[in-house]
């Protein structure tokens, strides 16, 4: 999981480890992480983004990983 929100982390990692759930958790902001994966899931923050800001959001994601699932609510 990657957040720049310290304390949205720790919410995620008090979740996971009260479930028996490991992960790995990043508090970084989205742009400077270069980790590469399998897939992203992003949920919810894409539209926190004015429309040049999606675009480089979406073209730094791509070059992490080659597939991408959005969750726009």
């Amino acid at each position: 999981m990657l957040d720049i929100r310290q304390k949205v982390i720790e919410q995620a990692r008090q979740t996971f480890e009260s479930h028996g759930l490991k992960a790995q958790f990043f508090c970084e902001d989205i742009f400077a992480h270069q980790l590469k994966y399998d897939f992203a899931w992003s949920s919810g923050l894409i539209q926190c983004f004015e429309e040049e800001q999606r675009l480089k959001f979406l073209r730094h994601v791509a070059e992490l990983t080659p597939k991408l699932l959005l969750f726009y609510p």
